[in-house]
């Protein structure tokens, strides 16, 4: 989807509540796969580590590191199913 606009998946990560030395783990490991596989990574990393992941988080998240039409190009999404 969309989640390739983002290219500071590090900055989303954060919001997203992450720890620090997950966000440089996935830095370092998938270093050699690039920015595409890091930010799914980081998305996989969320999905395992939050007890409760939501589109609402990540669409808060995705608003604070100023992804805002993303942020609302998901929220309409969700109010569609």
């Amino acid at each position: 989807m969309a989640m390739k606009l983002v290219e500071h998946w590090e900055n989303l990560g954060t919001y997203l509540d992450l720890p620090d030395y997950k966000l440089k783990e996935i830095s370092v490991d998938l270093a050699h796969k690039g920015t595409p596989r890091q930010r799914s990574g980081m998305i996989d990393c969320w999905l395992r580590y939050d007890t409760s992941p939501s589109w609402e988080k990540l669409c808060k998240a995705l608003d604070q590191i100023d992804e805002r039409r993303l942020a609302c190009e998901i929220h309409a999404i969700v109010r569609e199913t």
